[in-house]
């Protein structure tokens, strides 16, 4: 009995360890800091100078809550501003009030959070600035496009540096998506949306630092009627379609170029999608090749864009999030 005994004591440390699941050597803190949102988006770039911040609190205890909060400013290390501590439950569009933000500029904000018990937990994001103007860039169109035609265009670049990063900032009158060497520059699409143009346009912002290479790259884009022009467009009486892009290029030597739109792009009536309408649909054509989206190809027998003065409206960051298609609800056979 003594020996059944033994093997019994002997075996029941082991049970015991097995049957404690693995989370619970490592479990959770009690309260945690989640889903940090500048302007209702997780750490964008591009965006505005007045941005709001927003949180949520994530515990297993139950009738938790938050009692106060601080959120403070970074840039690069130092702190720039500070709400100081607010007694308050109050977790979502916390202000920015501090000073002037820099453009093109990457900052980090950290919230501490005070619950019921008056511990503090923690957690932080990022935002990146956007454009303070567009001086480096001009609108460009292709001269002769019709109504629902498309317009294509080019510029290729040379760089023979190392990039560090590298971003890309664009908008448009009428739709248009983008490439770089033939690759789709983000997954939004219907760019810019919907605004009383003749007033204000939507601009957008990618990194898009891993699809610049060293030597030859093309900068590439396609631009439709939208809401800009023709029959979708009855309150904005746009006579031709525009681009407008600036690329931003930071390079490890510490140096940076910037490339805009201007008369040294090229536009031809290129692109496999020969007609497009908000109410018409799109036209695609696929005999017609893509070649002209990257590196090597020969525009000699494109035409220089031509400058476009229509829109003298503002042009202001995206608000909210982009516009994506739904793979989920594609309709199957």
């Amino acid at each position: 009995m003594k020996k059944v005994f033994r093997c019994i004591s002997s075996v029941l440390p082991i049970l015991l360890a097995i049957s404690i699941p693995a989370s619970a050597a490592a479990a959770e803190p009690a309260v945690m800091i989640v889903n940090l949102k500048t302007d209702d988006l997780t750490e964008p770039i591009g965006k505005g100078f007045a941005p709001r911040f927003s949180w949520q609190m994530k515990s297993d205890i139950a009738g938790q809550y938050q009692t106060a909060y601080r959120v403070t400013v970074y840039r690069g290390g130092e702190e720039i501003w500070s709400t100081g501590r607010v007694v308050s439950g109050i977790s979502v569009g916390i202000p920015y009030t501090g000073p002037a933000l820099s453009a093109c500029t990457k900052y980090t904000w950290e919230v501490q959070v005070w619950d019921k018990g008056e511990a503090v937990s923690s957690a932080s994001a990022s935002f990146e600035t956007g454009l303070a103007n567009w001086n480096n860039s001009q609108w460009i169109s292709m001269p002769g496009a019709k109504d629902d035609d498309s317009s294509s265009f080019r510029r290729a670049l040379i760089s023979e540096k190392a990039v560090k990063s590298a971003r890309l900032y664009a908008t448009g009158l009428g739709v248009f998506d983008l490439w770089i060497n033939g690759k789709r520059v983000g997954s939004d699409v219907l760019k810019p949306g919907f605004t009383m143009m003749t007033k204000r346009v939507h601009a957008f912002a990618y990194d898009v630092t891993d699809l610049i290479g060293t030597g030859e790259n093309v900068l590439s884009a396609v631009v439709t009627s939208g809401w800009w022009r023709g029959e979708a467009a009855p309150g904005n009486p746009g006579k031709s379609t525009a681009l407008r892009v600036q690329l931003h290029l930071a390079y490890e030597d510490g140096t940076s170029e910037v490339i805009g739109t201007g008369t040294d792009w090229m536009t031809a009536d290129a692109s496999p999608i020969r007609m497009a309408g908000i109410w018409k649909g799109e036209t695609y054509d696929a005999n017609y090749s893509t070649a002209w989206m990257l590196p090597g190809f020969d525009d000699s027998k494109w035409e220089a864009a031509e400058l476009n003065r229509e829109f003298t409206g503002e042009i202001m960051p995206m608000v909210g999030d982009p516009i994506r298609a739904r793979k989920d609800l594609e309709l199957k056979p």
